[in-house]
């Protein structure tokens, strides 16, 4: 019996304050068609990391992101 394991790629997008343009919370209409556009590129959300204090960057929440990689 074999087994095989699925390569990954993985993208992470962090969420600030004043994130996509609005100081005063999220836009979610901006951020639903960022959620497409990486649909239509394979990605899914796989988790959240909310209030991440993160090195040499502005806080804020992490959305991970993975789609099969591209075999060759």
């Amino acid at each position: 019996m074999s087994t095989t394991t699925t390569p990954w790629d993985y993208k992470t997008i962090v969420q600030t304050h004043g994130f996509l343009g609005h100081k005063d919370g999220l836009d979610r209409k901006a951020f639903e068609k960022m959620l497409d556009e990486l649909g239509e590129e394979g990605f899914e959300l796989m988790w959240v990391l909310p209030d991440q204090k993160l090195h040499a960057e502005r806080d804020g929440n992490v959305f991970i992101f993975k789609r099969p990689a591209p075999t060759t």
